[in-house]
Parts: structure tokens; sequence; C-alpha cells
């Protein structure tokens, strides 16, 4: 099965985010915490993105590298957005249906 690019909600960027962090210092776990979305981000996915396609193919499905590919659009969406009021709160199983087909 093959995927679009996603148009991930908000909820599902923050678990993407939260996926896909580098560590406590990285852009992507600044996005999963608080929803703030800084120049580092995009570079940050970027490079998952081509490790994930390379040399890592084997660890990552098809859909984690959609996954991946809908953050860097929400990403570009949303540049340079600060921190985002009640953004802890968006938490929910928001992949439960995605990738079951």
């Amino acid at each position: 099965m093959t995927y679009d690019t996603m148009t991930l909600t908000d909820a599902q960027a923050r678990v993407a985010a939260s996926w896909w962090h580098s560590g406590q210092t990285s852009s992507l776990y600044s996005l999963s915490s608080t929803g703030c979305v800084d120049g580092g981000a995009y570079g940050e996915l970027n490079s998952s993105l081509r490790y994930a396609e390379g040399e890592g193919r084997r660890n990552y499905s098809i859909f984690d590298i959609e996954v991946l590919r809908g953050l860097i659009l929400y990403v570009e969406q949303h540049e340079d957005r600060p921190p985002v009021e009640g953004w802890h709160l968006l938490w929910d199983d928001a992949f439960e249906n995605l990738g079951s087909d």
C-alpha cells in the first residue's frame, strides 16, 4: 500500500513530532511539547527523511515515511509559529485508524 502525503491535524503533528525528535534540545521536541515551529524543524525532518529513505529504509514502513512527509508539510505550513496555548492537551489516538488498511 502507498500513501499520498498526509495532511496532519495538530494532534497528529504532535504525536508524529514525538516519534521523530532527536532529544530534548531538538526542534521537533519543542514542536511536540509546545507546538512551537522554529527554523530547525525543517532541517531535522529532512535529515530524518533522507535517512529513512536511504540507509535506514529497512527500519521504516511506508506509513512511517508518509507520516514523516506529512510532518514536513505541516512544518512548512506553520513556519515560525510560537508556542501554542493548550498544546499539551492535544493527545489522542491520532493515528488509530491510519495505516490499518
